[in-house]
């Protein structure tokens, strides 16, 4: 019973994304075809073999006018860990900003992040809860889920940023986005769809048709 605020699959245009060097001088986001968890496309962040941070960035997103707000993704990730179950330094985190991009607010998932990242090395992230080693059932994405009620009734960006170490033990894959989306239990007069209900099985799609009312 949510309506959709706003989403993306990352199968067409993804213009309107950017990525950038948060820290240090390198960025390794781009769209990937090497995993997904629908389609054939996801964002990822491929290792970094310097220390540093970089972020994927949204366009937009308006959450004015509503009371209630969720971001859902699924996602895939292997960090470098040394195959050491007590080394953890590197890892990813999702924020959110409300000034366009000036200042960033770090979220956390209804369930928690499953690591604190380690201070080794200069990893700009360090001491923060983050998404770290491995995430996913086998090739299969996982969902995350986060509260933006804090940011309802303005106009917002979510960011994914990767931090990372000043080296590695081997190759890793990095961090996998897709299927974006923001919803609102406030069901909108303007937005209907023409299936409001039903059941996607692990890794099939379904297109959803959105109708939209400008004028009121």
């Amino acid at each position: 019973d949510s309506a959709i605020i706003y989403s993306n699959d990352f199968e067409g245009d993804v213009s309107d994304w950017i990525h950038y060097p948060v820290s240090g001088s390198t960025d390794l986001w781009g769209v990937s075809s090497s995993r997904s968890s629908c389609g054939s496309n996801s964002w990822n962040a491929a290792q970094h073999a310097g220390a540093g941070s970089n972020a994927l960035e949204s366009p937009v997103i308006n959450l004015v006018g509503l009371d209630s707000a969720v971001l859902f993704f699924r996602h895939w990730y292997n960090f470098d860990d040394c195959q050491n179950d007590s080394f953890i330094p590197d890892g990813g985190i999702v924020e959110v900003s409300d000034d366009d991009g000036v200042s960033w607010t770090k979220i956390s998932p209804v369930d928690f992040y499953p690591y604190i990242l380690q201070d080794i090395c200069s990893n700009t992230l360090a001491n923060t809860a983050a998404y770290a080693k491995d995430g996913g059932i086998g090739a299969e994405f996982i969902p995350a889920l986060f509260d933006l009620t804090p940011f309802t009734g303005e106009l917002i960006k979510v960011r994914f940023q990767a931090g990372w170490d000043c080296g590695n033990c081997g190759s890793n894959e990095g961090w996998f986005i897709d299927d974006f989306a923001i919803y609102s239990s406030q069901i909108l007069s303007w937005l209907s769809l023409d299936v409001e209900e039903g059941i996607v099985l692990p890794s099939e799609c379904v297109v959803i048709n959105s109708n939209l009312e400008a004028t009121e």
